[in-house]
């Protein structure tokens, strides 16, 4: 258990990297600087330790650098429903529940929304719960944020 730290951290960023559904993509949250790295094929990331490096330098990056946890589409479909259950145009909301059934739930539930008043709710709705789930990973993580706005 490390004591807890306080680190400035940029919102946006880290929301972006949770929301990641990437699987090629890893991101990692800098614990000195706070800044959100990412590691892709195609733009390896320079601080990622290699098959050479040594115990010690492997466990200096792991001390440093935290992998940020990657997108659970389970909790984006539980946000979905939860969303759901606080919309009150009784049509809608029927709309929605169908919306969500099977594969391609998140895209038509994305097109239900689209044109209404519900729609910015669900995005102040999805990020809400989004960063809860940020909170409660940092808390884990001994680690106070700090968020900045870019």
């Amino acid at each position: 258990m490390h004591p807890m730290r306080t680190i400035t951290i940029d919102l946006e960023e880290l929301q972006m990297a949770f929301s990641n559904a990437m699987p090629e993509m890893t991101y990692y949250l800098d614990t000195e600087t706070g800044e959100v790295l990412f590691d892709a094929p195609d733009l390896p990331l320079d601080v990622l330790p290699g098959a050479d490096a040594s115990s010690e330098e492997r466990q200096a990056f792991e001390d440093r650098y935290l992998e940020v946890p990657p997108a659970d589409s389970r909790k984006g479909y539980a946000d979905m429903e939860a969303f759901i259950d606080t919309v009150e145009d009784e049509s809608l909301r029927g709309r929605l529940e169908v919306a969500i059934q099977g594969k391609g739930a998140f895209r038509r539930f994305k097109d239900v929304l689209r044109g209404t008043p519900e729609r910015d709710r669900w995005h102040e709705f999805r990020d809400a719960r989004l960063q809860q789930r940020i909170l409660a990973w940092l808390d884990d993580c001994d680690i106070q944020p700090n968020f900045e706005k870019a």
